[in-house]
Parts: structure tokens; sequence; C-alpha cells
């Protein structure tokens, strides 16, 4: 089993109801549309030993599992599991994504359990169905 694969059967799995695209091929990418314009979609991309998160543009990350004892398989289930749970944190605004601007660092975090999101001064904050703030 690949990580593409694991990645379709788990997602279709776990989000029934989320429409996404699925382009296949040598630039597989699994693409879901934000309700938040600002954000404008979450992508995952198979690399073969890692999957890579995009939040639209303002940030990306990579979900891999380096283990030399694991079986192809088992891995790619591991890297999956780990892309699968950011996704439901960020499909439930558990995630605050930020930006400081184009071309400028960004990045995300995950809300600890009962923690409001709260914009950071100086950067661009979002939820994945809202903006938390503008900064100029």
């Amino acid at each position: 089993m690949t990580v593409r694969d694991a990645l379709v059967i788990g997602f279709k799995a776990r989000f029934p109801g989320v429409p996404c695209s699925i382009v296949d091929g040598a630039g597989w990418e699994l693409k879901v549309q934000a309700p938040n314009p600002q954000l404008g979609f979450v992508s995952v991309t198979d690399d073969r030993d890692e999957a890579t998160v995009f939040v639209g543009e303002l940030t990306h990350g990579h979900f891999d599992w380096y283990d030399g004892s694991l079986s192809d398989d088992a891995r790619a289930r591991l890297v999956s599991d780990s892309v699968l749970s950011f996704l439901d944190d960020l499909f439930h605004d558990r995630v605050v994504v930020w930006t400081a601007g184009p071309g400028r660092s960004g990045g995300w975090r995950v809300l600890e359990e009962g923690e409001a999101p709260q914009p950071r001064k100086g950067v661009s904050s979002h939820l994945w169905s809202r903006p938390l703030s503008q900064t100029p």
C-alpha cells in the first residue's frame, strides 16, 4: 500500500461528506476547498516517503514516519493517519493558520483542548471556517 492509497481510503472513510478532488498520476494530489476564501484550499501530495500538506498558499508541512523496521504498508498507514488527524483538527477549527504576508513566513498551530483561538499580533490568522484577523 502506498501513502496515496492509504490517504484516499482513509479520507473517504473519515470524511464521507467532505467534497474533494483527486488528481491522479505522477502529480497526485487530494484537494479540498476551504469555506474561508483567504485560505482557499488544503491539498495533500504523496511524496513517496512522506505526505506534504499545503494550506492554501500560506504554508505547508511534511508528514513522515521514518522507522526502518516498518513495512511499506505500515509506514503508509502511519503517515496517512497523521495527515487525517491533522485534517480533522483543521476542518473542526482546531488549527490556527498564520502568515506574515506574501513571500514571508507562515505556519500553523494545533490548539490545545478547550483553548480559544487568538489572533497573533503582526500576522494574518485564520481558521478553516473564517479569518481571525487581518493585520496589514
